[in-house]
């Protein structure tokens, strides 16, 4: 595709960064309409489970693991 082409003309220039652009928050804005309007409709949570992340895959985004470690090691 397009970025690949980019990548492969940018790598001789010693180029480092590659800014994808705004798709990420594009999707992220979409799937929050769509799970506001379910809720808005009278849907419930419940619905939702297999559209979101599991708990433990937001707590792996979010490095849970070494935030617990850090709060355990200040609260010493």
């Amino acid at each position: 595709g397009a970025m690949s082409t980019m990548r492969k003309e940018l790598t001789p220039l010693r180029a480092r960064i590659l800014l994808q652009g705004h798709q990420p928050v594009a999707a992220a804005v979409l799937a929050m309409r769509r799970v506001y309007e379910h809720l808005y409709r009278g849907g419930v949570p419940g619905d939702l489970n297999s559209a979101i992340a599991s708990s433990g895959e937001l707590a792996d985004l979010m490095h849970a693991d070494v935030y617990e470690n850090a709060r355990r090691e200040y609260l010493q």
